[in-house]
């Protein structure tokens, strides 16, 4: 059997090969074959790879689709700026001094500037969401997220065929780089009888550069290739399959797969995971063996989470000794003074681990470091609290320390 990590290689080899052919404008649309989850895992990995932005849509209408789609373009802190960028243009003027002239103006008085600038060199549609801006930036509102949904009401978007108009639009006056791709959901009916796949295709061949993808279960594409009709569609799909390997989380507590699911299922952590699993539920395991597990896991999931990345350091001895030998903590961060010790439920029963653990607290304590204690068994079915436990000691001994900062490196 191939190893799972050679089998994503190659499905990251065949989207950097879409990819070129999207960079030579040749029109281009990934199928991923395989189950939503699998595949907006590969996906959401992919396109944070190129540092690109992705919307994801599960199977619903196309105004859904394209809510997604504005509220992730929308989500760019740049997008302001670069509108403005091609209003500069459009007026001929520094883009610092449109910005000037703009703001506050009635939108009388913004209507006699568009007539007076080069809009005529642009469509309809694209004139229309340009007036929604310039009454934004008038208005010196800031754009969040929210203001996807003002848009979408400005322009009174109710029917697909519009949409891809309008993506068409945001392709035209935004660098490529910052326009969200999408990955959507396609179900049996989708394929069948919905214009939702005819309209991705569209706005595929209309501007290749945007980074479209559809999600479809392996059965249900089989069929359609088999049975449906040839036609212009069927051959953009067939040519753009790419084959999902199932990605396994049998097994993992709801909390786990969560997690996994919210970084984009590292390989490495989904192997530590199930390890862990393995040797928690291995009754002739030595439960030294799931504290390592539950150590390492908890690490590395510690170093996949943004506010604590590069925080903590594994089995860290500290410069002042306990018990002869130096001290030894599973998980330290020497900047904020935060210990954290995984425990096994053998602690419980053996009276002199008990005993030894409080005095290496006690030690630990007149140091000033902050020491939390988890069970191993806990570490994988209840992680959320656990993050969230070592959230709140990050904070605590950041204010506590703040001014007064005492550093115990390894």
């Amino acid at each position: 059997m191939e190893p799972k990590h050679n089998k994503q290689c190659h499905v990251n080899a065949k989207l950097d090969m879409q990819l070129q052919y999207r960079n030579q404008g040749v029109p281009t649309l990934s199928v991923l074959s395989g189950t939503f989850n699998d595949t907006k895992n590969i996906w959401l990995q992919w396109m944070k790879g190129i540092a690109r932005n992705t919307a994801i849509c599960p199977t619903g209408t196309s105004k859904l689709l394209f809510t997604n789609w504005l509220q992730k373009l929308f989500a760019n802190s740049t997008l302001r700026d670069e509108v403005l960028t091609y209003l500069a243009k459009l007026h001929q003027c520094p883009k610092k001094q449109l910005e000037v002239e703009l703001i506050n103006k009635s939108d009388y008085e913004l209507d006699i500037m568009q007539q007076q600038s080069q809009y005529k060199r642009v469509t309809v549609d694209c004139a229309l969401i340009l007036r929604w801006f310039i009454k934004q930036i008038a208005a010196n509102n800031i754009l969040t997220v929210g203001s996807a949904v003002d848009l979408i009401y400005f322009l009174e978007v109710q029917k697909g065929q519009h949409i891809s108009t309008i993506i068409s639009v945001f392709a035209e006056i935004l660098p490529l780089d910052i326009i969200p791709g999408l990955l959507i959901e396609v179900s049996t009916d989708d394929l069948y009888h919905s214009d939702l796949v005819h309209l991705i295709i569209q706005i595929a061949e209309s501007h290749p550069g945007i980074l479209l993808a559809l999600s479809i279960q392996p059965a249900t594409l089989t069929e359609y290739l088999s049975k449906h009709t040839e036609s212009k569609d069927k051959v953009m799909l067939r040519t753009g399959v790419v084959v999902i390997p199932q990605i396994k989380t049998s097994g993992l507590p709801i909390e786990t797969n969560k997690f996994l699911y919210q970084c984009n299922m590292p390989q490495n952590l989904l192997d530590d995971a199930h390890a862990l699993q393995q040797v928690i539920t291995d009754k002739n395991v030595d439960h030294s063996v799931a504290r390592s597990q539950a150590e390492l896991f908890l690490f590395n999931v510690l170093m996949q989470t943004a506010d604590t990345k590069n925080l903590f350091k594994l089995n860290a001895k500290l410069p002042f000794e306990f018990g002869n030998q130096a001290m030894e903590v599973d998980l330290f961060a020497s900047t904020v003074q935060v210990a954290i010790e995984i425990d096994g439920y053998y602690h419980f029963q053996d009276l002199d681990a008990w005993r030894r653990d409080r005095r290496k607290d006690f030690e630990l304590q007149t140091k000033e470091i902050l020491v939390l204690r988890f069970l191993s068994e806990d570490v994988l079915s209840k992680l959320e609290e656990i993050l969230y436990r070592i959230r709140q000691a990050l904070h605590y001994q950041r204010r506590k320390l703040n001014g007064r900062r005492v550093s115990y490196e390894d």
